[in-house]
């Protein structure tokens, strides 16, 4: 059981620094160079079925700009996705200032000595 729940925290911590990447890169400058980069989806119409992820670059690029209408309409399960998203990074955030400070991380910065206050 606890090699199982240790695989599962391994694979959260790189799915989180995976989905921070994701993150980060819709808010650089050139935002627009993932656009040029990113492939388009080669199944459209595929069957008649929409791909749940066709217009997903797209519409997390509208999200960072707040657009969130045109995210809607870029993709309808965009806003959701992005919002567990950054949820999850918030989550990892704090999974790893507690391991931090379990670890003795913050102890260090303690033994500075202190200015005294007038």
């Amino acid at each position: 059981m606890h090699q199982i729940k240790t695989a599962s925290v391994a694979v959260w911590v790189i799915v989180s620094v995976c989905v921070a990447a994701i993150l980060i890169v819709t808010y650089l400058p050139a935002a627009n160079v993932v656009l040029e980069i990113s492939r388009r989806c080669r199944s459209p119409n595929h069957g008649n079925l929409d791909c749940p992820l066709c217009g997903m670059t797209r519409a997390f690029l509208a999200i960072t700009r707040g657009e969130f209408g045109k995210a809607i309409s870029l993709n309808k399960g965009s806003v959701a996705l992005y919002v567990s998203f950054v949820l999850n990074e918030a989550l990892f955030a704090v999974y790893l200032a507690r391991k931090c400070k379990t670890a003795g991380f913050f102890q260090s910065f303690k033994s500075y000595p202190q200015m005294p206050v007038q």
